[in-house]
């Protein structure tokens, strides 16, 4: 069976017309485009619940759901169109669409996959829906039992979790909504057998589909188990807490030749904080800078970027061109020649990125790809964006400026050169490699 309502959009027709919508993007483009021209093509298939064993497909000539032969014949898909945007009506939005007037074929509670295919760009990802029904509220039903489902975890209830109750064949939807603080959801159900499905949630795992069997009003109880949360890494208060444990003999209010302040603790996380992603070179950022400031200008300061990367000059009709990096020393033999046109090459020269030949254009854009510093470390509850396995390695460093403090270099020495070698892995590990550093233009260095 299919995970029910897992990515499933609820869609309902405003107005009696159901409207359709995809984006449809150019991946080969940098960055990705996306797509207003060419033509696109959408089919729909009612796969929830069929009974043949097949999904159905619908016919837009007669606004109903076939079980045919021969899915591939014009009448199974139709051509859509790129909404329009703006005061004047005339701006693409990027968003392709159809609408549907007549929409007597769909049967609420039903679950439907729609199909787009780009002439250039090929078929996109199916996009599934249920067509009507209301998320987050129960259903109106005319059962003669009043049934309350209970989930609970262990003894602890499981709330806001989405219960959906369907015939024992699961063809058929009864009932559906979320089960409230104390695990429950109430609903009206005639005697017999049922299937009942929960989630899918991000905090529990459930033995789904589970078995009801209606004979009196009552509560029905069913149980789900806890999923063991994915590694999260130390927030900010709980590495203070550490390093608190760690020198409560040296703790003061009030700072002195030994002494520690709650202060100097932070002071000394955000510190190890920064050194930490920026050997990591983990934070990535993107500046624009716009050549119509200063035409004719060959030199740019690169802002907040501690380092640059890559370098990227956008023409007025918007085509992106990656420039070549070359030798600072270039950039003299270029000024000699005073060329001027769309840049093809830049460097860096004391702390600016260089373009040749220079910008003679206004409204283009210079973007700069390169490493940043990261958010700061300011609520108790902020978690570094580094993979939380070298959260530690934060620690370690605040540390070693703190045995430094106190008077302890041998110790001091012990945590950094455990914390270089932790690093050194980092380096090499491949799901955290950014790079060699070398390769990139440093404002400290050039």
């Amino acid at each position: 069976m299919s995970v029910w309502l897992e990515g499933i959009d609820i869609k309902v027709a405003e107005a009696g017309i159901l409207e359709l919508f995809v984006q449809i993007v150019d991946p080969d483009q940098s960055p990705p485009a996306i797509v207003n021209t060419g033509t696109a093509t959408v089919r729909l298939f009612e796969v929830c619940p069929q009974s043949s064993g097949r999904a159905k497909v619908f016919n837009w000539t007669t606004n109903a759901f076939d079980d045919p032969d021969d899915a591939t014949v014009a009448a199974y898909s139709t051509a859509m169109s790129v909404l329009q945007a703006g005061s004047a009506v005339t701006q693409d939005s990027g968003l392709w669409h159809k609408a549907i007037a007549d929409v007597s074929g769909f049967t609420e509670g039903n679950q439907y996959v729609m199909r787009v295919t780009h002439d250039t760009m090929g078929e996109e990802d199916a996009r599934w829906f249920q067509y009507g029904g209301i998320p987050k509220t129960t259903q109106p039903f005319e059962g003669a039992v009043a049934v309350t489902i209970n989930l609970k975890c262990g003894l602890a209830a499981a709330p806001d979790q989405l219960c959906i109750v369907r015939t024992s064949d699961e063809l058929n939807f009864r009932a559906g909504g979320y089960t409230d603080s104390f695990g429950n959801f109430e609903c009206q159900l005639d005697p017999g057998g049922y299937k009942v499905r929960f989630g899918p949630s991000s905090s529990y795992s459930y033995s789904n589909p589970y078995t009801l069997t209606v004979q009196v009003q009552g509560i029905y109880l069913f149980t789900c188990t806890a999923k063991v949360q994915p590694l999260r890494g130390l927030t900010f208060g709980k590495m203070k807490g550490m390093l608190y444990s760690a020198f409560a003999e040296y703790m003061q209010t009030t700072a002195g030749p030994r002494f520690i302040t709650n202060d100097t603790i932070e002071d000394w996380i955000r510190q190890g904080h920064y050194r930490v992603d920026g050997q990591m070179r983990w934070t990535r950022v993107t500046e624009d800078i716009s050549s119509t400031e200063d035409v004719g200008t060959y030199a740019y300061s690169f802002g907040d970027l501690i380092e640059l990367v890559q370098v990227e000059y956008i023409t007025a009709d918007g085509t992106h061109k990656r420039l070549e990096r070359v030798d600072p020393d270039d950039r003299l033999e270029w000024l000699e020649w005073g060329r001027t046109g769309t840049p093809s090459r830049w460097t860096v020269w004391n702390g600016e990125v260089w373009l040749m030949p220079t910008p003679d254009t206004t409204g283009e854009t210079i973007r700069l790809y390169g490493v940043g510093l990261p958010e700061p470390l300011d609520s108790n509850s902020d978690i570094p964006s580094i993979p939380p396995q070298y959260h530690d390695l934060i620690v370690n460093y605040a540390m070693a400026q703190a045995w430094r403090h106190v008077g302890k270099p041998e110790l001091e020495q012990a945590v950094l050169v455990k914390a270089e070698r932790t690093m050194e892995e980092a380096r090499r590990e491949p799901l955290t490699d950014r790079g060699d550093a070398l390769d990139v233009a440093r404002k400290d260095v050039l």
